[in-house]
């Protein structure tokens, strides 16, 4: 759920915690981190759930952690890396942050009263053109 370049940096961050005492393969951690994103079918690469509140999905985290938490497999260990990220995105973020309303089919945001349906807010044209604006600062910066 997170833009690519969250998932980047936390593998960076990851790596460069975990390398020096966990032997592991770089470019398979960092690429798997961000590999998942590119399937097509979300449901099973995402090890989906329905998430606290009703209308999000998350990562089912103990059948992901069961199948893919395996530091010395880069591979694995990567995709492990990307549904926790998912998972915490999710629930510790955009459910507190922004309100879902089922019954309207719309997410509104409680500090400013802004709104959107559903579909607007998880296409391009709403929370990933917000990534695009956020990817730019985060290089710049």
């Amino acid at each position: 759920m997170p833009g690519i370049l969250y998932h980047l940096s936390f593998a960076e961050e990851v790596y460069r915690k975990l390398g020096t005492v966990i032997q592991f393969n770089k470019v398979g951690f960092i690429s798997y981190n961000i590999i998942l994103d590119l399937a097509t079918d979300k449901k099973k690469s995402h090890y989906r759930k329905k998430a606290f509140v009703d209308g999000f999905f998350v990562p089912e985290m103990e059948v992901v952690k069961r199948n893919l938490f395996r530091p010395e497999d880069s591979i694995k260990f990567g995709m492990y890396c990307h549904l926790y990220l998912d998972y915490y995105f999710i629930e510790e973020f955009l459910i507190p942050e922004f309100i879902l309303d089922v019954e309207e089919m719309k997410v509104i945001n409680p500090r400013n009263n802004m709104s959107w349906d559903i579909k607007t807010f998880f296409s391009h044209s709403g929370m990933y053109e917000a990534y695009i604006e956020i990817n730019q600062l985060m290089v710049r910066d």
